[in-house]
């Protein structure tokens, strides 16, 4: 009786509060039609109406966050921004459209930031842990929930932010850890829960979903009714949810009467709000309900669960298209403002450069003695232009070996994906197959097929660690040299490289073929150099040679004999070792024990059947700037660069040619 008195009082207070808020809103808005003022007041009162109507009259709550936007941003009123943001990310969030709700609060929380308002910046940080909890991604909902926990005890412990808990402990609920999830609302509810928030639905249909989970039915049922006679009068959103609360408990316990019940009121509830998540939840409940009822009624729930399924993958996927509009967006519009940065920066530069440079030449005219020390300064700051230049075209030459990577990349990746691709799909009809023969009894033959799951999800494991594996070396070429030397397996590095070169020129040229040979000497093991540099000679030197073959293959003169051409690479490797007490003398074909002798080269030759090199021009290749690619296609600096690699390594870089013989390119490096 005691509880039923409590109850039927909460009800009252629910009702009271819902007319006062009402009454309030009214009044709000007849103040906002006398008062024709531009003020902060004015704002804040745009921005309490906009937060009042998020839930139910979305539409509403976005006109008034546009009124507080504009005028917060003619007033340069930065918290007045930044809340109106932050209304805008909750009005798109009950709207559904998540890539906008994300977008705005990422705003929000910066206008915040800058302004140092720490506690609204926590706001923020909940509400982030609310958007993933809306989405479904409850391992990240509650790591940001754990994280303002441990770091903001006394913010959760106001009475605005008291709703935390009911948050996490839904968080665990969803996550299989109901006692978890009492804990917490405990926490929330304290000794008495029924005199605890009663204007919110939200808190006691969380409990109800707790004690469901720890199959606390009758508790499970009380929470749960009572949160739905509050949502009747204040929230659509909580009567569906808590509906589909019922209808599960219900069913679960084998009251099917009462389970349709209320999966029917949630499907109603839920079609005519267009909410399409909680439709393909009460219908599916519908469906497996009526399987032993009416089977025919069972059916046409499955094809309305799976009709909505469609909507909602399409809606996520058009959703996450946006997300990545947005962000690319974004990104553009910051590239954009650096570069416009940039550019003033540089005009600047240029302007001061110029009078400079004039007032020197003016200098020189007027007093020729001290042209002596100004000439000084004015070469001295040439040349760190010049090393500047240098440099920046040594990043160029780099970035151009990393894009002829891409091309090759992209073909060795797009194997092992289209792997993960063939056998998800095939999995995907084996779980039907499976479901099944699980609906027709037959076990042993689900068992069969889930074997054949497995296999093939270790063959999308297989296959993902091949695309990861490629994906890493990438990002190892890519990355700046850190100068060190470390141990690297020379053989693996050049074979790597090869094939990387290989796919890049096809997937420039479709038609190009080539052989490959390569003779690795398997007893050479690791040496210590730096891999990105060594690897970038290596690239360079393997391109430079199918380069030559191509351009061989595309010449219309024959080879003697009327021998069809056959481009070929060769790459090959061997450890040569210097004789006991000569250091000038070198023996071949020694083998190499570990721990045995040292000393000694490591050689690496890249050999071709390409036209091969003049030997008017054998002596400037490593020449900067020199090249004999056309205009456009070279900047002459690879082999250049390639030689003080090589030479920074205590090595040698040499060429071996004769014209329309195709040409030897030897890396020596010492082994210590």
């Amino acid at each position: 009786m005691k509880r039923a008195a409590l109850i039927i009082l909460l009800l009252l207070c629910c009702c009271t509060l819902f007319s006062q808020n009402r009454k309030w809103i009214d009044s709000l808005q007849q103040l906002l039609q006398l008062e024709k003022r531009e003020d902060t007041i004015q704002v804040r009162r745009y921005i309490r109406l906009s937060a009042s109507y998020t839930t139910n009259r979305p539409d509403s709550a976005l006109y008034y966050c546009q009124l507080a936007l504009e005028l917060s941003e003619k007033l340069n009123y930065s918290w007045g921004i930044g809340y109106s943001y932050r209304n805008y990310s909750s009005v798109f969030k009950v709207m559904g459209d998540y890539p906008l709700a994300w977008g705005y609060l990422q705003k929000a929380k910066r206008v915040f930031e800058e302004r140092e308002d720490e506690q609204n910046v926590i706001g923020i940080d909940f509400a982030s842990g609310t958007l993933n909890y809306e989405q479904g991604n409850y391992p990240e909902a509650l790591k940001i929930f754990l994280h303002l926990k441990s770091a903001n005890e006394e913010w959760i412990a106001k009475s605005d932010y008291n709703i935390f808990y009911v948050f996490l402990g839904s968080t665990y609920n969803y996550l299989q850890m109901p006692d978890s999830g009492l804990y917490y609302m405990k926490k929330y509810f304290g000794e008495n829960p029924f005199v605890t928030t009663p204007g919110k639905s939200f808190p006691f249909r969380v409990m109800g979903d707790t004690y469901f989970g720890l199959k606390k039915y009758d508790s499970a049922l009380n929470f749960y009714r009572l949160s739905y006679s509050i949502g009747i009068n204040m929230d659509v959103g909580a009567v569906i949810n808590t509906a589909i609360g019922l209808a599960t408990l219900h069913k679960e316990i084998g009251n099917s009467d009462s389970c349709i019940y209320y999966a029917n009121i949630a499907l109603s509830e839920a079609q005519s709000g267009n909410f399409l998540q909680w439709v393909r939840q009460s219908s599916k409940i519908l469906a497996v309900v009526y399987e032993t009822v009416n089977p025919l009624e069972s059916i046409r729930y499955y094809k309305l669960s799976a009709s909505i399924s469609d909507s909602i993958n399409s809606q996520q996927k058009l959703m996450q298209v946006q997300s990545i509009k947005y962000t690319e967006e974004l990104r553009k519009r910051e590239n954009a403002e650096k570069e416009k940065a940039n550019k003033a920066k540089q005009q600047r530069y240029l302007l001061i450069g110029g009078i400079a440079a004039f007032a020197l030449i003016t200098l020189i005219l007027v007093r020729n003695n001290r042209h002596k020390q100004k000439a000084k300064v004015k070469i001295e700051k040439a040349y760190d232009e010049l090393k500047a230049t240098q440099a920046q075209l040594i990043q160029s030459e780099k970035m151009a070996s990393l894009g002829e990577l891409t091309a090759g990349i992209a073909h060795e990746i797009q194997n092992p994906l289209n792997f993960v691709n063939n056998f998800s799909e095939v999995n995907k009809e084996l779980i039907d197959e499976m479901r099944q023969e699980l609906k027709s009894g037959k076990i042993d033959d689900a068992i069969a097929i889930s074997n054949d799951i497995r296999d093939n999800e270790e063959k999308i494991i297989h296959h993902g660690k091949r695309a990861d594996a490629i994906v890493k070396g990438m990002l190892q070429h890519s990355r700046s040299s850190s100068g060190k030397k470390e141990p690297t397996n020379i053989n693996a590095l050049a074979d790597e490289y090869l094939r990387l070169a290989y796919h890049g020129l096809r997937a420039k040229d479709k038609m190009f073929n080539a052989t490959m040979i390569t003779d690795y000497d398997e007893t050479i093991g690791n040496i210590n150099i730096i891999p990105q540099d060594i690897g970038r000679v290596i690239l360079n030197l393997i391109n430079n040679a199918f380069y030559a073959t191509n351009e061989k293959q595309k010449s219309p003169h024959p080879l003697k004999g009327g021998e069809e051409y056959e481009p070929t690479v060769t790459v090959s490797t061997k450890r040569l070792f210097l004789p006991s007490g000569s250091q000038t003398e070198r023996r071949e074909g020694t083998k190499f024990e570990q721990g045995g002798l040292g000393g000694g080269s490591i050689e690496i030759k890249i050999s071709d059947n390409g036209g091969g090199i003049p030997k008017k021009i054998l002596d400037k290749i490593f020449q900067p700037f020199f090249t004999t690619k056309p205009t456009g296609q070279g900047t002459g600096l690879g082999l250049s660069l390639s030689f003080d690699i090589v030479k920074a390594h205590g090595g040698e870089l040499k060429v071996e040619s004769g014209e329309s013989e195709g040409s030897s390119f030897i890396i020596s490096l010492p082994v210590s």
